[in-house]
């Protein structure tokens, strides 16, 4: 088994297993406790999409984590990869294109921003591992066999995502903190 090595995650990953919210952890001795057990599982820790393809081009892992567009270029390089999202749910989060307001290119900008979103740009992406579009109209120009509509698509695998909301630096301390005892412990 591998996860990422970060912290958030990890406790993240821990609080869906104890049922709990990501955004508004209760239980941090359940995490803990969680993490504890999990830990002698844990072969090895990855911290790039580059990592994460030697081990399992290796044959290293029998499961680790991994992004959905990671696991879709991972597939398509042709590495035995299976993407799951586990019954009990997973971690997701948006990323976002913004333009600051002291920009001298706002022009530039927001034609960027018009074609990375446009659907035509979006279905050959999605071709390379493009990370899921917000954009419907994107997602649904999709090829019924892209992974992102496949896996994606389906509003029961949605629905067990918990979207990360912005985390205080107060509470990321305290998750790295765990984290670090906790591999520290090994």
């Amino acid at each position: 088994m591998s996860i990422r090595d970060d912290a958030l995650e990890a406790v993240q990953f821990a609080a869906i297993a104890t049922d709990q919210d990501i955004n508004d952890i209760a239980d941090m001795d359940a995490v803990k406790s969680k993490l504890t057990a999990l830990m002698p599982q844990i072969k090895t820790y990855w911290g790039s999409e580059n990592d994460w393809n030697q081990f399992m081009a290796a044959g290293d892992l029998e499961v680790a984590t991994i992004w959905s567009g990671s696991a879709s270029r991972s597939m398509s390089a042709g590495l035995p990869v299976e993407f799951v999202v586990p019954s009990e749910g997973a971690i997701g989060w948006l990323d976002g294109l913004s333009i600051p307001v002291s920009s001298t290119k706002q022009d530039a900008a927001h034609a960027f921003i018009n074609w990375i979103i446009d659907p035509a740009f979006y279905v050959k992406w999605a071709a390379d591992g493009a990370p899921a579009s917000a954009n419907a109209k994107a997602a649904a120009a999709l090829p019924d066999d892209a992974f992102n509509k496949r896996i994606l698509s389906d509003p029961e695998v949605v629905a067990r995502v918990q979207f990360q909301r912005p985390v205080s630096d107060e509470n990321r301390e305290a998750y790295l903190a765990l984290w670090q005892e906790l591999k520290a412990a090994q």
